[in-house]
């Protein structure tokens, strides 16, 4: 019996169908860590015998490292004829499919796969054919796919069909919506001295899934991958991408970032601008080993800038178990071996003792163990000002965090047996790196070409200030001569002023570093350091490195010249020049990429003493 006139009625009812919103989700990688994801979706099929035969199913896909795709298929269709009662044929197949070319978000490959049907018909067919897709930034996933198949039905030859496929993957239908105004778009009231936005807030962020607002995704239709998400988050457009080009420029060819060019999963990093946040730390630990990523991690009190990847990563760290303000916070990131790895106690203090040792020791190491509680010690709870680039960590549940960190005063005044005197490690530079899953070096790109600028904040209840420069000892790593300038801007803050190479290139990094020592006064009077307000670390467990923490390649240390000790000047502070809050120019983070060079040898030093010191009036 043949259907006749009924098709085309059924035609358009079935195609109807194809377009409805279906469950999106993502499994997760296997134990070798090979990149995969789950999708599911509607289909609607036109066979060619006859003519516009229409089908209708359900279609799961699983995608395997970047170049495969393992598809089943569920469905019913219209038998071409049939000996009984039966109206439909029930279809089940599985298929896969090499992508031999293109990558989001336009694709293609050719597929094999095995059919079987049962109903009205019943029998089985081979398939072959070519496949393409396309997505865009709201999440669908159009598939299609021209196959023909050889039949066999009762066991005997059948006529081959000719179909088309039309896939249609999209957004859960019971997603939340993206709230206004644009959740991702960044607001600050102030800026420092260097034009740096301080302490932004994304209103419609905290503890929200971003990628299930904004689902970000990326294009590969060149060698920089362009970031893509739904426009109603940043209407800014400064937002950008920083990970591998491919998963072979990668290390491990990207498994272990989970880099994927035809499912555009993003395990990178999706950046913004350099910011400044003020806050209180807390140490988690320096990441060691064969699978750590040689980070320094720390967390930062940033209320305004959590996002749920940040509330359910920091629930499960068993440091913040019983802290109060565990939700507030951000992390904060930058690699020990490009940084304290290289420099001299001897030049930038003995503070830094435990980070400068930290990158040389390994996690079995019993001193590894004793230098990371001397980290937490120092680090907890202490008031930091930190300049770094704000980004979300797509391999982490895109939650927020400076990474890398540029620049740090941290108030480790607590360390001193003198309760009138007052210590701040401080760190400048002017590049870093996010990690094996990016792209290269970022340099901080400043205002001013090369000044950076780093607020130490004014004392409350002080009128005066007092730079101890004959017990700060600072020192530089460049390979042309820096400078630092200790300012001091009444009521406002102590300021260094750090003239460091333009970051051009890997060989153009410049570091300097130091404790700076401080005296501040109210009428002549000294002025204790708030130690006393510090809550009591109790017993520090230490830290291991995280499995789960993607490898990282190793720093081209020999791009960095050795720790000279670095001469720096007092004065009282210029007018500073002031952007308007609310019309500032983030600059642009681009990925430096060039291979760094031998550094140069270094000979002589400079010596500091008799470096003055001077009080604000």
């Amino acid at each position: 019996m043949h259907r006749g006139h009924r098709v085309p009625r059924l035609f358009l009812r079935e195609l109807i169908c194809t377009v409805s919103v279906v469950a999106y989700a993502a499994a997760p990688a296997t134990a070798l860590q090979i990149p995969t994801s789950f999708h599911a979706g509607f289909y609607g099929e036109l066979t060619s015998r006859p003519l516009l035969d229409p089908g209708a199913g359900a279609r799961s896909l699983l995608s395997v490292a970047s170049v495969g795709e393992i598809r089943l298929d569920l469905g019913v269709r219209r038998p071409e004829s049939t000996d009984s009662s039966g109206s439909l044929v029930g279809m089940l197949g599985a298929s896969f499919q090499y992508n031999a070319w293109g990558g989001y978000p336009r694709q293609g490959g050719v597929f094999a796969g095995y059919q079987f049907f049962r109903a009205a018909e019943h029998g089985h067919e081979i398939l072959a054919g070519l496949s393409t897709a396309t997505s865009n930034a709201r999440g669908e996933h159009v598939q299609y796919e021209l196959s023909f198949g050889g039949r066999y039905s009762r066991g005997h030859p059948a006529r081959g069909v000719l179909r088309l496929k039309v896939i249609v993957f999209r957004l859960p239908l019971f997603s939340r919506g993206v709230p206004k105004p644009p959740p991702l778009h960044l607001h600050w009231d102030t800026v420092d001295a260097g034009g740096v936005p301080a302490n932004p807030r994304w209103p419609g962020v905290r503890g929200r899934n971003v990628d299930r607002m904004c689902r970000f995704s990326y294009a590969q239709m060149s060698e920089t991958p362009l970031l893509i998400y739904r426009p109603e988050c940043d209407s800014t457009g400064l937002a950008t991408l920083n990970q591998p080009i491919s998963p072979r420029t990668a290390n491990h060819e990207g498994l272990s970032c989970g880099v994927k060019n035809v499912e555009p999963v993003i395990r990178g990093h999706v950046n913004w601008f350099v910011v400044n946040q003020t806050g209180r730390l807390r140490w988690q630990g320096y990441n060691s080993g064969a699978t750590g990523d040689r980070d320094f991690d720390l967390f930062l009190e940033a209320p305004d800038l959590v996002t749920d990847g940040n509330v359910s990563a920091n629930r499960a760290q068993k440091e913040l178990r019983d802290d109060p303000k565990r939700d507030a916070l951000i992390e904060l990131e930058f690699n020990g071996e490009e940084t304290a790895g290289l420099f001299s106690a001897q030049h930038g203090g003995e503070l830094w003792s435990p980070l400068i040792r930290l990158p040389q020791l390994s996690a079995e190491n019993a001193e590894y163990v004793e230098q990371n509680e001397k980290a937490d010690r120092l680090f907890r709870d202490r008031l930091a000002v930190v300049t770094g680039l704000l980004g979300l960590d797509g391999q982490h549940d895109f939650h927020t965090e400076l990474h890398p960190v540029f620049a740090f005063a941290i108030d480790v005044s607590h360390e001193l047996q003198n309760r009138y005197a007052h210590a701040w490690l401080v760190l400048v530079r002017n590049m870093g790196n996010e990690g094996e899953c990016s792209a290269g070096e970022l340099p901080w790109v400043t205002r001013d070409s090369t000044r950076y600028v780093l607020e130490v904040p004014w004392k409350s209840g002080a009128d005066s200030v007092v730079v101890d420069a004959d017990s700060s000892p600072f020192g530089f790593i460049a390979r042309r001569m820096a400078t630092l300038r200790v300012e001091v801007e009444r009521a406002r803050a102590v300021r260094l002023v750090a003239d460091l190479p333009r970051p051009i290139r890997t060989d153009s990094a410049g570091i300097v570093y130091g404790t700076l020592r401080l005296r501040w006064f109210h009428h002549g009077r000294p002025l204790p350091s708030d130690s006393g307000q510090v809550r009591p670390a109790g017993v520090y467990q230490a830290r291991r490195p995280d499995r789960d923490k993607h490898d990282f390649e190793p720093v081209h240390v020999g791009a960095f010249p050795q720790a000279r000790p670095l001469c720096f000047t007092l004065a009282l502070a210029d007018t500073v020049r002031r952007d308007s809050a609310s019309s500032p120019r983030p600059r642009p983070q681009t990925v430096l990429r060039d291979r760094p060079t031998t550094a140069p040898t270094v000979s002589g030093e400079a010596s500091c003493s008799g470096a003055g010191s001077r009080s604000a009036p």
